[in-house]
């Protein structure tokens, strides 16, 4: 059995060393000095480990190195594999890649160009372009060089004819088509705001959102809500397999589960935080199908792992990535002493769990505070509040919310019916979003709920001055 664990800590360690080197070659670490910290860790660990001295020095050092040299090698395969003219204006033939990112005033458009030219161009287009997933465009533009590693060539506005529609994977398209049919079903039967909340809450979709309620969620810390994570991947995967658990064999869950979190990720654009919960999720129902134990530390440092395979530069420029294992990493770390600090003891306790809540946004914010003031230069300071009173909303809004959009798709009334609970909830959440984007109100209502919570405590400090 110790070996066993030895080998797990070995292989954890070894991964992290990896995406150590990817991070110091993204921030430019010279060669040798990245030589010089992979030989210092392996002369360090073999003579202060005794136990695998060997075996861990290996890990730190030499995953090190394969990290660093990886960054480039992957930047150059993908330069060299690059055929654009730049500079000067063109016409080019090419394939909607991806979904098209919503702007409120335009739209991020991915294209791959085919012969003679290869690569993905990124298209910036007034939102008013009808482009979709799949769509076959004639391009006429400039195409301006990418101005860093991370970033993909770009044409600022240029002319599009669409040729031909439906030319993408079949199943994405099916998917995306899905996505679309549910959004509407939201717009049908709620109000804007609510709509975009829910489409947001339930798709991670941000395409309807008005720069007030973007600005409304930045200023009350609410952002993260509607950038799909593990929170919403935990809800869709607990609902799913108790559902299919009184029908199915526990084999069959697992891979209908499996299925329906692959296709719910596609469908959704394999955001960086919602890719680490999907790859996160299937660990810990594969270790359960297999009776394994399962490792929250060891789970995502290998989800991690194979995101930075994929990509990366997703370590060092992704700030989706980044905020969202620091999050996991702070939920997973943090949480259990700021829980025994509360005296959390039952999961269910307090008026909409506040301990709970306190303690898991307590620890997701502390974790992702040096990332937010390193990219955005400021940290909510109502944010604990304001997620004590949303997040234990959220489930329940997420399950009214599919129900309303499957019902809606089946028959109107059903939608309808859905969407009563529905509004009430988002119409909530709303509320307290606004008032939390006013920070003189917030603190106001930070101050009121917080003497409610502390009253009865105080309330006995004073009973026993009396005695």
């Amino acid at each position: 059995m110790a070996t066993k664990v030895a080998k797990a800590d070995i292989a954890c360690l070894a991964a992290v060393s990896f995406l150590s080197g990817v991070l110091a070659a993204s921030v430019r670490v010279h060669v040798y000095a990245s030589i010089f910290i992979a030989a210092s860790a392996i002369a360090g660990l073999f003579f202060l480990k005794r136990d695998r001295r060997i075996a861990w020095g290996l890990a730190l050092g030499i995953p090190f190195l394969a990290g660093f040299f990886y960054f480039y090698l992957h930047a150059n395969m993908r330069d060299s594999l690059r055929r654009i003219p730049y500079g000067h204006e063109i016409v080019l033939q090419a394939q909607v890649s991806e979904e098209p990112r919503l702007q409120p005033r335009s739209q991020y458009v991915a294209v791959s160009l085919t012969a003679p030219y290869r690569g993905t161009v990124a298209a910036l287009l007034p939102r008013t372009t009808p482009v979709l997933y799949g769509d076959r465009v004639t391009v006429r533009g400039t195409v301006e060089p990418p101005l860093a590693l991370w970033e993909r060539p770009l044409m600022r506005f240029p002319e599009v004819e669409v040729n031909a529609h439906g030319t993408g994977f079949w199943l994405k398209e099916k998917l995306i088509a899905v996505k679309y049919s549910l959004i509407g079903q939201f717009t049908r039967t709620l109000p804007h705001d609510e709509s975009a909340l829910m489409a947001g809450l339930t798709l991670g979709w941000q395409g309807d959102f008005t720069e007030n309620f973007k600005r409304a969620m930045v200023e009350s810390g609410t952002t993260h809500l509607v950038a799909l994570s593990g929170y919403n991947v935990a809800i869709l995967t607990i609902t799913l397999a108790t559902a299919c658990a009184y029908a199915l064999s526990r084999r069959m869950t697992f891979y209908l589960t499996t299925c329906v979190i692959a296709l719910f990720v596609i469908m959704t654009g394999a955001q960086a935080s919602l890719a680490r919960a999907a790859m996160m999720g299937f660990l810990m129902l594969l270790a359960k199908e297999v009776g394994r134990p399962y490792s929250a530390r060891n789970a995502v440092t290998f989800a991690a792992l194979g995101m930075a395979f994929y990509d990366p530069t997703v370590v060092r420029f992704d700030i989706g990535f980044q905020l969202s294992f620091a999050s996991l990493l702070g939920i997973i770390y943090l949480e259990p002493y700021i829980r025994r600090f509360l005296k959390v003891e039952d999961a269910t306790q307090g008026f909409l769990r506040w301990k709970t809540s306190a303690a898991t946004t307590l620890s997701a914010q502390l974790a992702v505070a040096p990332f937010l003031l390193y990219h955005f230069g400021r940290v909510s300071p109502v944010a604990l509040v304001s997620n004590i009173l949303v997040l234990a909303t959220v489930p329940v809004t997420m399950f009214f919310g599919f129900l309303l959009g499957v019902g809606g798709i089946l028959a109107k009334p059903l939608g309808f019916l859905f969407s009563i609970p529905a509004r009430g909830l988002l119409s909530y959440q709303i509320a307290v979003i606004g008032l939390f984007a006013n920070h003189t109100a917030a603190y106001t209502v930070s101050a009121a709920i917080a003497l409610v919570i502390l009253s009865p405590y105080l309330f006995k400090l004073l009973k026993r001055h009396e005695q």
